[in-house]
C-alpha cells in the first residue's frame, strides 16, 4: 500500500471485514511491524523503537470502531482519558488533568461524575464517544 496524507488531511480506511484496515492502521503507527518502509515527515521511521515513536505519536491519531474491544476493562473512563494526558502533556498537574478530564466528558455529552465508572457500564455509543 502507497499512502500519501498532506498536513491538515484525514484518512478513512473502509474496507470488509478481514481485510486489513485494523493492520494498517496500527503498522503506520509502529504498534506492529511492516513489510516495507514507513515514512513520515520525510524520515523512515519503520526502523523506530516505541522511545523514538512516542513524539511522532502525539500527531497521529487511530480511532478503533470496536467499543467493547478498544477500552481497558481494569481502567475507569477518567483512568484512560488521563492516561493519553499523561503522556501527551507530561507537565500537567493533577488539577488540571483532573479539569481536562471533566471538560473532555462534558464535550461528549458525559457527565463528569462518571469518570469513576468503567467501560462495561456504559452504552455502546457511551463507549464510542
Amino acid at each position: 500500500i502507497d499512502l500519501a496524507v498532506k498536513e491538515g488531511q484525514t484518512l478513512g480506511v473502509v474496507g470488509e471485514s478481514g481485510s486489513g484496515k485494523t493492520t494498517l492502521g496500527l503498522a503506520l503507527l509502529r504498534l506492529v511491524s511492516s513489510d516495507g518502509p514507513i515514512v513520515y515527515l520525510g524520515n523512515r521511521i519503520d526502523g523506530y523503537d516505541s522511545k523514538r515513536m512516542r513524539p511522532l505519536r502525539r500527531h497521529m491519531q487511530i480511532v478503533f470502531q470496536d467499543p467493547y474491544g478498544s477500552l481497558s476493562p481494569r481502567l475507569s473512563v477518567g483512568q484512560i482519558i488521563e492516561e493519553g494526558l499523561q503522556i501527551q502533556a507530561p507537565g500537567l498537574s493533577q488539577a488540571e488533568r483532573t479539569a481536562r478530564v471533566s471538560r473532555a466528558l462534558k464535550e461528549v455529552g458525559l457527565d463528569p461524575a462518571f469518570r469513576d465508572r468503567y467501560p462495561h457500564e456504559f452504552s455502546g455509543g457511551q463507549r464510542q464517544r
